[in-house]
């Protein structure tokens, strides 16, 4: 009898045994869902772009005394322009390390311009007639290389932008002395300057992006001097005429290819 009672209790563990084990095997078992694929803007870039430019100057004058009591003095005005076409390409880098947000980048590109005049007359006394300048400056060709730094969410990036640009700038002077007739003079120079801008792109595919940026720039001052002289019954001391705080506000379009660019492997 007692053998028969020490061989059910060991069938009954057993048993219990058996059925805690599937138990266990019945459990559920969850799994992490996979992350969407986030996109990598690290590798190089080449694109164009159009827009438009408004450009911003001080014109400055300084008149010698003449020999009709009048005293030296330095006439200003400030000119802004219409507007101006912008066209142009880019290339650049960017950097996004493995898992971070932060984007760094450099990028270089040229513009030219179309129809980039600004300026009118620069009167010596309140009123014409009078002697004056009529004044027309032109922002040319011009070329930036600039740092990128901004922050990715996925397709979108945020980014500021600055650096140094190179501008050829040139200006017409035509001096009017009233009853003299007048002269024309033509400058022209190669000026440096800083920019700084903000902008926003978009990976429209995995290679292709679209992006819309507002850039300031700065150019400080071109000067020229204008030696004494005479033309005809038109003479002249010698004077000095000079553009400051010369600076332009831009409004660009860009159309970007990247290369190397791909998602990020999905992570579980």
């Amino acid at each position: 009898m007692t053998g028969f009672i020490r061989v059910g209790i060991a069938a009954a563990a057993a048993t219990a045994m058996t059925f805690a084990a599937q138990a266990a095997d019945m459990r559920p078992v969850y799994k992490a869902a996979p992350r969407a694929a986030v996109y990598s803007w690290t590798g190089c870039y080449i694109g164009g772009q159009v827009g438009g430019q408004w450009g911003r100057w001080t014109g400055d004058v300084s008149y010698p005394g003449d020999a009709f009591g009048h005293a030296a003095v330095t006439a200003s005005r400030d000119f802004d322009g219409d507007g101006a076409f912008i066209y142009g390409g880019q290339i650049g880098c960017n950097w996004q390390p493995v898992g971070g947000a932060f984007v760094l980048g450099v990028e270089g590109d040229v513009i030219g311009v179309s129809r980039g005049d600004v300026g009118g007359e620069i009167y010596r006394f309140p009123a014409p007639p009078t002697d004056h300048f009529n004044t027309t400056g032109k922002f040319g060709t011009q070329a930036s290389l600039r740092l990128r730094g901004g922050f990715a969410f996925d397709r979108m990036l945020i980014y500021v932008a600055g650096g140094v640009t190179w501008a050829r700038l040139s200006a017409t002077h035509n001096f009017f002395r009233d009853g003299d007739g007048s002269l024309a003079f033509n400058t022209s120079d190669s000026r440096n300057g800083w920019n700084i801008g903000v902008g926003a792109e978009y990976l429209l595919t995995n290679s292709l992006s679209l992006g819309l940026e507002y850039r300031y720039t700065d150019y400080g001052s071109f000067a020229g001097n204008i030696p004494a002289g005479t033309a005809g019954t038109l003479s002249w001391a010698a004077f000095t005429v000079s553009a400051d705080n010369l600076r332009t506000q831009d409004v660009r379009l860009r159309l970007n290819y990247l290369f190397n660019s791909a998602p990020v492997v999905a992570r579980y």
